[in-house]
């Protein structure tokens, strides 16, 4: 059974949230994977609604309170990921390769599932073009600040690995290229530092890696203990926090923020939801939008 995803957005500009200030944003259906820009001006995010039988990005204005859909080909359009600027989103598509539709989130790591390229648009929507042009899964990209550049998952090496690729020349470089899995890059805005999940992690456990692009330095903030996770890190605007979600100290499921300087971590408090995944705020922390089962209406 798939699991009911609906986006919220938050009012966190005192760096909590209140019942009063949080909405469900997504419409009715199946909706995951939110991205707010810095600017907070727009949510997108992915997933199929209802009687749709297709996975489409929707895109959020906060002023205007309005939903409209990015994506029209049918499949699978997913893992939306905003540039700094705010003015381009790339997604994963199966768009000319396949016309599966069928997804599911238990199935994100299996290695059989549907191909996928890479696509870019703007942020409304218009002037869309193919990235990659692969025969396997590239999917999760995220720009690099002055957006030159972009990471991504993909299969290329039959283990999910993180992948460099030059927009300008479309040079295609391993970033990681273990067996173990390599998974949702993503970068600060001051393109100092980048994190991801890893099971290279000390036992195997899967937890967020924070790598320095200028000492070639990586670590493991958080020390994590048997059945434990973290996953979906999203940096803060001004690098002071890593916001992820996952179960740490009996908090099951929840979104947790990393607080970069010591390596402190909090679980964010949401008032009437204790399931909730996919955290991302703006600049000045003025919204928050995540996602999860649970319905607040």
């Amino acid at each position: 059974m798939e699991l009911k995803f609906s986006v919220y957005l938050a009012n966190y500009k005192a760096g909590k949230i209140t019942k009063k200030d949080l909405k469900k944003i997504s419409p009715p259906g199946l909706f995951l994977h939110p991205m707010i820009d810095a600017k907070g001006e727009f949510v997108v995010y992915w997933g199929k609604a209802k009687g749709d039988d297709a996975w489409h990005i929707w895109r959020y204005d906060i002023k205007k309170n309005k939903n409209i859909r990015l994506t029209h080909a049918e499949g699978i359009n997913q893992y939306p990921y905003i540039s700094f600027d705010s003015r381009k989103i790339i997604f994963g598509s199966n768009r000319e390769l396949s016309k599966v539709n069928q997804y599911s989130m238990f199935a994100q790591l299996k290695k059989n599932r549907c191909k996928m390229n890479l696509w870019m648009m703007d942020s409304s929507g218009g002037s869309i073009e193919r990235i990659t042009n692969g025969k396997t899964i590239d999917e999760r990209p995220c720009f690099s600040p002055d957006r030159k550049h972009i990471f991504f998952n993909s299969l290329r090496n039959k283990y999910f690995n993180i992948y460099k690729m030059n927009l300008n020349t479309g040079r295609i470089t391993p970033f990681t290229s273990g067996k173990e899995i390599n998974f949702r890059m993503t970068l600060s805005a001051n393109g100092k530092l980048y994190s991801y999940l890893t099971s290279s992690a000390p036992s195997g456990i899967r937890n967020v890696l924070i790598g320095n692009f200028i000492n070639k330095k990586y670590e493991f903030p958080i020390k994590l203990s048997k059945g434990e996770w973290l996953h979906g890190p999203f940096f803060g605007y001004k690098q002071k926090y890593l916001y992820c979600h996952g179960s740490h100290k009996g908090q099951m499921y929840s979104i947790f923020k990393i607080n970069l300087a010591n390596h402190t971590i909090e679980k964010i408090q949401i008032p009437g939801i204790d399931i909730a995944s996919h955290f991302t705020v703006t600049e000045d922390k003025a919204f928050a939008a995540f996602d999860s089962t649970q319905v607040i209406e």
